[in-house]
């Protein structure tokens, strides 16, 4: 930073979790972005002695990619990787209001994918600017909770992923 610049209480939050060892928005995890990050952990083995599997499998991971890409917008201030819990662990940093409610909602839909996934699991914490405490958003009860409001936005991947599960 330059000499007459100041650093805002959100950049400096985000760069405390830098040091932390959190890869920040305008950083990306070992060459790749959060989305290519995305794709690659919810990326499932196929097993190749089971044809009809290994099909299904595919099938699975096509649909895993097209809606990824839907999540591509989502760019999180910071991220980290906990390997020893395989767990994606995603801050958001809020300035002067709660996080807005269709970024929720993507975020919710992206708890649901890893919800779904055998290896990885998702946790979404919040750190507002002013008070500056750290807390994990309940991804599960609001998921569940949104699906009233927003049963058109969800988009096919997920109700067929609901409908996969719950019957």
């Amino acid at each position: 930073m330059g000499g007459g610049e100041v650093m805002t209480k959100h950049a400096m939050l985000v760069q405390n979790f830098k040091a932390l060892g959190f890869f920040v928005s305008s950083a990306s995890a070992g060459g790749c972005s959060f989305a290519e990050l995305l794709e690659t952990l919810l990326r499932e083995p196929i097993d190749d002695n089971d044809e009809d599997e290994e099909e299904e499998d595919k099938d699975e991971d096509n649909r895993n990619r097209r809606y990824l890409k839907s999540l591509q917008k989502l760019r999180p201030d910071a991220w980290k990787i906990d390997n020893d819990e395989k767990t994606l662990i995603v801050v958001e940093v809020e300035d002067s209001a709660p996080v807005k409610r269709d970024r929720l909602a993507a975020y919710c839909d992206l708890w649901f994918l890893f919800d779904c996934h055998p290896y990885w699991y998702f946790k979404l914490f919040v750190i507002d600017v002013r008070d500056q405490q750290l807390r994990e958003l309940p991804l599960a009860d609001l998921f569940y909770e949104q699906l009233a409001e927003r049963p058109i936005l969800l988009g096919d991947e997920i109700l067929h992923r609901i409908k996969e599960r719950f019957g």
